[in-house]
C-alpha cells in the first residue's frame, strides 16, 4: 500500500506511457507499471521564494 507517498510522472524509455515513479529516499524507487487516473491526486509543488 502506497497511501502517503508522493512519486512523480516521469517518461520511461521504451514504454509507450508515463509511469509514477516512488521514492523512498535513500532506500529504493520503484515504477509502477500501471495506475489508475481515479488513484492519483495531484499536489502542488511549494513555490520556491
Amino acid at each position: 500500500d502506497f497511501e502517503g507517498y508522493e512519486g512523480v510522472f516521469v517518461k520511461v524509455k521504451g514504454a509507450r506511457d508515463r509511469r509514477v515513479v516512488i521514492s523512498l529516499q535513500g532506500v529504493i524507487a520503484m515504477a509502477m507499471a500501471t495506475l489508475s487516473p481515479d488513484l492519483i491526486e495531484v499536489i502542488e509543488e511549494p513555490k520556491k521564494r
